[in-house]
């Protein structure tokens, strides 16, 4: 497992000017140019502009990238990643509500939409599963907790699951993240074995 670029959390505002580039742009001056389809307005907040962010200005995600071995996610992608198994079996997924503050999911098909991940520039080979909110996303690899279900994945109760079962001792998390409920952050993952 290989980090190759540090978190853009909620509230990083790198993305400004690339807001700024893209309302002028391609969004014609007009910030809500994709409201119709993911509900929101361009904005140095969601997602999409973290992405493409680090894609434009971290050389080692563009590398990862264009060798097919990059993942992107939030929190909660990244969390149920390393309980279902890392590298070796990982579950890459996200739950609508996630996807929906990302700016690439369209609102009606609950899909990652061509039409939005085109106006961003993000290859959608790194984006993680859209699932219910409400399904099973896969099965504990880790601790004695091995083979129970992971279910009902959202930021803020898969981050404080997490937590709390560090608290009991039964999961280091040191390599994750705590949530206060308002983490949107990045994260971004080279795959050298999977």
């Amino acid at each position: 497992m290989c980090f190759v670029c540090t978190s853009l959390v909620w509230l990083d505002n790198r993305t400004a000017d690339l807001s700024a580039t893209l309302i002028a742009g391609k969004g014609k001056g007009q910030a809500d140019c994709l409201q119709a389809a993911c509900g929101l307005p361009i904005h140095p907040y969601f997602s999409a502009l973290k992405l493409r962010w680090m894609m434009d200005n971290v050389p080692a995600v563009k590398e990862s990238i264009n060798t097919q071995s990059c993942l992107f996610g939030t929190v909660d992608s990244w969390i149920l990643w390393n309980l279902t198994g890392g590298v070796a079996h990982g579950v890459h997924k996200t739950d609508v509500t996630n996807a929906s503050r990302s700016m690439l999911m369209n609102l009606k098909t609950l899909q990652w939409d061509d039409k939005l991940i085109d106006f961003f520039g993000i290859p959608k080979t790194v984006l993680p599963q859209i699932c219910s909110s409400s399904e099973i996303y896969g099965d504990i690899r880790v601790s004695h907790l091995a083979g129970r279900p992971v279910a009902g994945v959202s930021t803020f109760s898969l981050a404080q699951k997490m937590i709390a079962l560090h608290n009991c001792g039964v999961v280091d998390v040191t390599d994750t993240g705590r949530s206060d409920g308002r983490l949107s952050g990045t994260w971004v993952h080279e795959a050298r074995d999977g």
